[in-house]
């Protein structure tokens, strides 16, 4: 029990305290948020993907353990950011962006159902050799089209990609590339 609790420790002590050695952005990279604590990971995918649609980009700046001083300048970049991005967008911008994640929840589900129901999906994840309910992916849109870029990668190994498909939602169709 004790190594149990000194790993768990060890552990939280050493996750808390990542955070992304590029903290110093360019102005090039679009609008960036910076950010502090532990990531929420449950939709991280839905978050990164409607990210690169608005050209936002997050920085981790801190773990865990945080002082003051740094909670009020990254309160004060991050209001930087969203007046920029008011700028650009428009007062409601905050509104169209929680509206694009429900929106990408609902349209993996679309191509989720458009790549089951087609003959070159289930031949190319048949030479994968793992079944259809194994599926791992990573769905990226592309710009504001319907047309969406899925990398489906190998369950047992999920930093290798078996292959990619271009799924567009409106002609219901799905290409291998």
């Amino acid at each position: 029990m004790k190594i149990f609790s000194i790993l768990l420790l060890f552990f939280v002590l050493f996750s808390c305290g990542k955070k992304d050695k590029d903290v110093n952005p360019s102005k090039n990279s679009g609008f960036v948020f910076l950010s502090y604590g532990l990531p929420d990971i449950s939709n991280r995918h839905i978050v990164e993907s409607v990210d690169e649609k608005w050209n936002i980009r997050r920085i981790a700046v801190a773990g865990c353990v945080v002082t003051e001083e740094l909670i009020d300048s990254v309160r004060t970049e991050n209001n930087k950011t969203e007046l920029s991005l008011e700028q650009k967008y428009g007062k409601d911008w905050k509104n169209r962006y929680e509206e694009d994640l429900r929106n990408f929840q609902q349209k993996e589900i679309d191509i989720m159902d458009i790549l089951i129901s087609s003959e070159a999906f289930r031949q190319q994840l048949g030479k994968c050799k793992f079944p259809i309910d194994e599926i791992v992916k990573m769905v990226r849109q592309r710009g504001n089209s319907e047309i969406f870029t899925v990398d489906i990668f190998d369950p047992q190994n999920q930093d290798k990609i078996c292959f990619k498909a271009e799924v567009d939602i409106r002609k219901r169709t799905v290409k291998i590339i």
